[in-house]
């Protein structure tokens, strides 16, 4: 009987052994997974980043032409005002 004992006894040992295995595994694996996911939230911050700054360049871009383009509208008036005075006649 006492060596019945003994055998579950190791039996038991080894199973929690086995146990303690296989949650210090498991362990390892969240610790990995943990420092990926630090790694990709980074990333993602940083491409956030940078897409905010390409879309503020992009708005400004934007605005920037609107000017240009009724700038250069205004100007074709006046050059066609200044040939009517003139009597020149533009040609394209």
């Amino acid at each position: 009987m006492e060596k019945d004992v003994s055998a579950r006894f190791d039996k038991l040992d080894a199973t929690l052994d086995r146990i303690l295995n296989v949650v210090i595994d498991t362990q390892q694996h969240v610790t990995k997974l943990e420092e990926r996911m630090t790694a990709l939230e980074d990333r993602v911050d940083r491409l956030t980043t940078a897409v905010d700054k390409l879309a503020k360049s992009i708005d400004t871009l934007v605005l920037e032409y609107a000017s240009i383009k009724v700038q250069l509208s205004r100007h074709e008036a006046w050059f066609k005002q200044i040939a009517e005075k003139v009597g020149i006649e533009l040609k394209v």
